[in-house]
């Protein structure tokens, strides 16, 4: 394969396939003010000169583009102690990029776009390759980080920093290699590209410092030669990572009005036929690579349609979890769907442990979470023990009621929106914002006033009802402690979200205040999530001081009256709560303990609630 040194070298239909993708995308007048307020110097990326409707960039995808524009890139990627950058990673291009495009696509009506689809991580192609190694051939099905589709042609795939920096980038490769396949097969064989061997096929390559290669595979006519022309973004330049962003909307844009023959679905299945045809008659072997974590991937003879169907039923201990549920009257919700066209799987799934349910007796099938327990897990024990306190708190997530189960056992949960979804905040503005950044705040404050340190704050581990009322859940490694003052050297919580004293996950053990470094996760969340400040300064500086590298500067998030405007009426009584020793504790018998009478510095606190 050649790349092009020169764009005066690429043909005509590459021009202007790279002006399709760079150009401005268009915003209907009456969203000009919202572009040109969330993207600061709107106007050098959007075009306002119409309000074509087919063209109008939707509201979702304004925000988004603005959301990108506002982050600060060396927050998340920044220089370790040791003087590393930590990589950037698949989860991150997800989280900036491809959970929104794949969403959108999703939701586009399928009379706009027929047949436009994405697959995300270990999904695979539709179809398998034979390759050459080592002298013998083999079958080998490609999987992409991000892949989109259409007429189940692959036309966009993106692989992401799958090795250290500075070794063979072996996914780059295998990509290009993919790549290559997909463009000799359409100018060969569709009715669209033949004649003129004008099919584009785009190749992105993420590599861990954060520079995406993107890359234009096509042939000049007459020629069996695979070209590449690239173009590289820099996501640590604000200005790269919008124009980045954009091209991948021009590029849905252009995919969906693309006219097509009807012709490339069925050439599809009929290469997939032909391969498999082919691999059974010569008893071909299949080829297994190596994941990025070292582990074996699954060979083409794992694939799924060589095997049984899968069950829509997963599995929850030694136990079908869905039997276990079913037996106390819910029915589980399966995020995999068999139909006669095809599976059909969600994009976002939810993590293994949890499951979506409704009552068997309820019409409306109103979904619920079922969350399967760890046996040693706490988070039963403080839910109930949360539970005996006047008044409770509306910013705690309450349960519904419990399964037993020899494998832990069952948490029934109302199933609420995640804020990690940007389009939900942005979904009722700079208000709501505020609103979810103080509730909060008041919601770890009261877990703080009654003894409990949080332990893992995120973005995933915060929900919103419809009425944006911020909900805190997840309390699988949260803990008692006796104040402020506590310390333990166990590390816990999430890489990114966790306060700097804490140290490495696999490092060496640090002693810290869980409560200390809950406050430095809230103002993070608030700072680089939320958002909050747009108009709530006072609850922004306080953010700041929550960030504090010395935790002894940190405020106290009872300390009301240092974030929030109250009536001076109230004044005296916020000053109270922000001083006042800690009320004493309910227990739930046979739930939790009296906290131990620990001084700072003393022993990891392990154990500090009683059996269940």
């Amino acid at each position: 394969m050649d790349r092009d040194n020169d764009d005066r070298d690429a043909p005509e239909f590459v021009k202007k396939y790279k002006q399709m993708l760079a150009r401005k995308r268009k915003v209907a007048d009456n969203m000009r003010g919202t572009a040109a307020d969330i993207v600061d110097g709107g106007d050098d990326y959007f075009d306002y000169s119409t309000a074509n409707v087919s063209a109008v960039v939707v509201k979702q995808e304004v925000i988004h583009v603005g959301q990108i524009s506002s982050l600060y890139f060396g927050e998340h990627w920044e220089l370790r102690n040791d003087g590393n950058t930590r990589l950037f990673k698949e989860c991150d291009a997800n989280w900036l990029f491809f959970y929104t495009i794949a969403l959108q696509i999703k939701s586009r009506p399928s009379s706009i776009t027929p047949r436009l689809s994405v697959k995300l991580g270990q999904e695979s192609w539709p179809f398998s390759l034979i390759i050459k190694v080592d002298e013998l051939y083999h079958v080998y099905k490609p999987k992409s980080d991000f892949l989109v589709l259409k007429f189940d042609l692959p036309r966009m795939a993106v692989e992401v920093n799958s090795t250290l920096l500075g070794q063979s980038a072996v996914d780059h490769h295998r990509m290009m290699i993919q790549g290559a396949s997909v463009v000799r097969f359409a100018n060969t064989t569709l009715d669209t590209y033949k004649n003129e061997k004008n099919f584009v096929f785009v190749a992105i390559y993420i590599s861990g410092n954060g520079q995406a290669d993107r890359y234009l595979l096509y042939q000049k006519k007459g020629s069996n030669q695979v070209f590449r022309n690239l173009r590289t973004f820099v996501f640590e330049n604000r200005g790269d990572r919008i124009a980045f962003a954009l091209e991948l909307y021009n590029f849905c844009s252009a995919l969906a009005d693309e006219s097509d023959s009807g012709d490339t679905g069925i050439k599809v299945k009929k290469l997939a036929t032909s391969v498999e045809n082919f691999r059974n008659k010569h008893s071909l072997p299949a080829f297994t690579g190596k994941s990025k974590t070292g582990k074996s991937k699954r060979t083409a003879n794992d694939d799924e349609e060589d095997q049984p169907k899968r069950r829509v039923r997963p599995k929850g201990g030694d136990e079908d979890a869905a039997e276990q549920l079913e037996a106390y009257g819910y029915q589980v919700v399966p995020d995999i769907l068999e139909t006669e066209g095809g599976t059909w799987e969600l994009i976002d799934k939810l993590p293994p442990n949890i499951r979506t349910v409704y009552r068997q007796s309820d019409r409306n099938k109103t979904e619920l979470i079922a969350k399967h327990l760890r046996k040693r897990s706490k988070e039963l024990d403080i839910l109930k023990y949360l539970r005996t306190i006047r008044p409770q708190s509306r910013h705690i997530i309450s349960f519904i009621e419990t399964i037993p189960s020899n494998t832990g056992g069952w948490l029934i949960l109302p199933k609420l929106r995640s804020i990690r979804y940007q389009e939900l905040m942005d979904s009722r503005g700079v208000r709501g914002r505020d609103q979810l950044g103080r509730g909060l705040i008041e919601g770890l404050g009261y877990l703080h006033e009654h003894g409990i340190a949080h332990r893992d704050i995120k973005p995933d581990n915060l929900v919103c009802d419809d009425d944006f009322c911020l909900q805190i859940i997840d309390f699988d490694v949260a803990i008692q402690v006796q104040d402020e003052n506590t310390e333990v050297d166990e590390y816990r919580g999430t890489r990114d979200w966790t306060a700097p004293e804490m140290g490495e996950e696999d490092g060496p053990p640090a002693w810290y205040s869980p409560i200390k470094a809950d406050r430095w996760s809230c103002g993070r969340v608030l700072l680089r999530h939320i958002l909050v400040g747009k108009g709530d300064n006072r609850l922004s500086r306080f953010a700041e001081r929550l960030m504090s590298t010395d935790p002894q500067q940190r405020p106290s998030l009872l300390a009301r009256n240092e974030w929030s405007a109250v009536p001076l009426s109230d004044m005296a009584n916020v000053l109270k709560v922000s001083v006042k020793e800690s009320r004493p504790r309910q227990y739930v018998d046979g739930g939790m303990n009296p906290p131990y009478a620990k001084r700072p510095r003393v022993a990891v606190m392990s154990e500090v609630f009683s059996q269940s």
